[in-house]
């Protein structure tokens, strides 16, 4: 499905005048030197896309985000918000489902003469309708102040290259810095206590310092009571801490 209308950048000063500057159709028209009913156009196919736009977003996720003429109607967006629905709840019913799997799903529903989703205005789409779900608050990160530790829900499975026997799924130890979003990660035998704490401190030793803060999920190895307000530190990775000058 291609696209056809204003430069990308354009669509994107539209946006920023509209949300940010909060100038009406007709100042953004005479800004831009554009018809308002072009304008109006615009900011009705980008009703759904969020602003400002997320990190990582190009000018062709911008694109497969913007609406079809035709799909702002409140019929078409309450059967185009149950489609997204459905497409939502397989992927959390079943771990490994990808959006791969699903836009190719999707093609196969199609019927005689009908056009599907490129796969980036697929994903554009069904980000902008997860992101409606959930509302959230960016966060800034100042640079080795946080890091996030956990594991991946999907385990790998460990091979003997001699006999073909699977010898244990490993679990997928993953460390990532709040500021920069680098990330560590690696493969260890189970989440025992033992293994997470010698993922610490390879971390450590592979990022080269010692945070001022790591921040785990409500995990059993490193937390013995769940709280949101005073969760129970396991004394072991408490001691870590403590070694290296950290906190939990």
């Amino acid at each position: 499905m291609s696209y056809k209308g204003l430069p990308m950048h354009q669509i994107k000063e539209i946006l920023r005048l509209s949300r940010t500057i909060k100038l009406g159709v007709r100042e953004i028209a005479r800004s831009l030197r554009l018809s308002p009913s072009t304008v109006s156009k615009y900011l009705e196919e980008s009703r759904e896309v969020p602003w400002p736009l997320p990190e990582g977003w190009t000018e062709q996720t911008l694109q497969g985000a913007l609406l079809p003429k035709g799909a702002g109607t409140e019929e078409a967006s309450r059967k185009k918000d149950a489609a997204w629905g459905q497409i939502h709840l397989e992927r959390k019913k079943q771990k490994g489902v990808t959006l791969q799997l699903l836009w190719e799903e999707s093609l196969e529903t199609l019927g005689p003469g009908e056009e599907g989703y490129s796969y980036s205005q697929f994903c554009a789409r069904y980000n902008a309708y997860v992101g409606r779900l959930r509302p959230s608050l960016r966060q800034v990160h100042v640079a080795g102040d946080k890091l996030f530790v956990d594991y991946a829900g999907t385990t790998v499975p460990i091979i003997d290259c001699r006999t073909g026997e699977v010898l244990f799924p490993a679990q997928i130890f993953v460390a990532v810095l709040g500021c920069s979003n680098y990330t560590y990660f690696e493969a260890t035998e189970s989440q025992a206590l033992i293994h997470w704490i010698g993922s610490h401190n390879r971390t450590f030793r592979h990022i080269g310092g010692v945070p001022g803060a790591v921040v785990p999920d409500n995990l059993r190895s490193g937390v013995d009571k769940p709280d949101f307000y005073e969760p129970l530190i396991n004394e072991t990775y408490q001691e870590m801490a403590v070694h290296y000058g950290t906190v939990i």
